[in-house]
């Protein structure tokens, strides 16, 4: 039908823009499974260019996610979670000693969260992959894991499958990358055992998010795999695929306050037309206008970097002293900058308002 065919090829360009050696067919086969409402749901909420950067796993892996998820508002925070390693590649921005997937991950993995269900006292902080490894442990007791020679085996099995004809010889890195340590087998027997048992229909992705994201940690590169300590770190950052409550709320802590400052960073640069633009119509949206005191605008600034925190699962409260100084700043280029884009925003609904403009365009109707 027409319209599942324009969502479809909506969600299609969005996703394949600025790609090369990119498997579409691979992603055009997951896409045909998804009805036509969730198409269109789906392009709404992908950005126009913001997949560019990310390998064909993990864009798969987040239409899994989306088809999987009912809840259509959650899709944003969604995409902005899986795509967050990868938000920063364009323009060789892995080419720096500290930047990138593989030193992302070990931050990532490394990064403080408070976990009251960690082994340690309730409420005290720990690394994430720490606390989310106790999670998982403790919530499968008294189930039967999946032994270890049997998780081995299955999991080799999946990478050979999936990813061999792609990365010849992968199957024996990753594998050999887990074997030869008791503690990595062990979270590699508990991560599956427990995908297995409460997201079973998640194991592609887990799989993807896991094995495949090691495989293409420097897109671009000669030798895209990850090292070896992203790979073993992966077994359990990888988990974050399946959006389960407990862990996500883990996995926020850590990923949220990256989020926030790349926004900050990248989005409220008012230089930038875009940006400019953007922060007009957010404000806008807030009653700001023409006319409005500066005490208010000030008001109304802080209330929309409050909301972008929120909306990346973060409390403002921890990152006051950011909004602060990045309030500062767009108070700064109010007059000169954000005023102005008001004014059009203000200019164009007069122009195309006919009780405001009798020229309006709307007026110009006949009856025949």
């Amino acid at each position: 039908p027409a319209e599942r065919l324009e969502s479809f090829e909506a969600v299609v360009n969005r996703l394949t823009v600025g790609k090369d050696g990119f498997d579409k067919l691979s992603v055009i086969n997951d896409l045909l499974r998804v009805p036509a409402e969730r198409l269109t749901q789906i392009s709404a909420a992908l950005p126009d260019n913001g997949l560019a950067t990310a390998p064909t796993h993990v864009i798969r892996s987040l239409i899994i996610n989306m088809c999987n998820e009912p809840d259509s508002s959650v899709y944003s925070g969604l995409i902005n979670r899986t795509l967050a390693d990868y938000a920063h590649i364009a323009n060789g921005a892995h080419h720096g000693p500290h930047s990138g997937i593989a030193f992302q991950i070990h931050n990532y993995a490394d990064a403080p969260v408070s976990a009251p269900t960690t082994n340690t006292r309730p409420g005290s902080p720990t690394t994430l992959n720490n606390a989310v490894f106790s999670n998982i442990k403790t919530r499968i007791q008294g189930t039967n894991l999946i032994s270890e020679v049997d998780t081995i085996n299955v999991v080799r099995k999946m990478i050979f499958e999936d990813y061999e004809s792609i990365h010849s010889g992968c199957t024996k890195f990753i594998m050999d990358a887990i074997s030869n340590s008791a503690s990595d087998k062990e979270a590699l027997r508990y991560a599956y055992s427990f995908v297995k048992k409460f997201y079973p229909t998640y194991l592609k992705a887990w799989l993807q998010s896991f094995a495949g994201e090691s495989l293409e940690a420097y897109v671009g590169r000669n030798n895209p795999t990850s090292c070896i300590k992203g790979v073993k770190e992966r077994i359990i950052t990888g988990l974050r695929v399946l959006n389960d409550p407990e862990l996500t709320s883990l996995f926020s802590q850590a990923e949220g306050p990256l989020l926030v400052n790349k926004f900050m960073s990248d989005k409220m640069n008012p230089t930038k037309p875009e940006n400019a633009e953007r922060i007009a119509v957010s404000l806008k949206n807030l009653g700001v206008n023409t006319t409005t005191l500066e005490p208010e605008v000030r008001k109304k600034i802080i209330e929309y970097l409050q909301q972008e925190v929120i909306n990346r699962n973060v409390d403002p409260k921890t990152q006051s002293k950011l909004i602060e100084t990045v309030a500062l700043t767009l108070i700064d280029f109010y007059d000169t900058i954000i005023k102005p884009e008001i004014k059009k925003l203000e200019d164009l609904k007069i122009e195309e308002d006919p009780e405001l403009n009798p020229k309006s365009k709307k007026l110009k109707t006949q009856k025949f």
